[in-house]
């Protein structure tokens, strides 16, 4: 929910910004950026499903500062809007 940084992330493992994301994208596949959608997104997914909480409110819960970024990154990576989301998943 707050916002994170690289430098952040690179200083509390004492490691320059540089070195620390070309590692995680060696070990884990994505860059610490998308890494970080990805995840805020997966939660956004598991709220949507189990709650009843407005979109608007997922989005400030997942990291988001305005629904419309939320919204248009969750359809860009999952295919369809979290409206659509919520209502068609199974």
């Amino acid at each position: 929910m707050n916002p994170i940084s690289l430098l952040d992330v690179a200083t509390h493992v004492n490691m320059s910004q540089f070195h620390f994301s070309r590692l995680f994208k060696k070990d884990c596949g994505y860059s610490p950026h998308e890494y970080l959608i990805l995840t805020r997104l997966n939660r956004a997914k598991h709220l949507l499903k189990t709650t009843g909480l407005p979109v608007k409110v997922i989005a400030q819960k997942v990291g988001y500062q305005n629904v419309s970024s939320f919204t248009n990154a969750f359809t860009d990576r999952v295919g369809i809007s979290p409206t659509l989301f919520r209502k068609y998943s199974i």
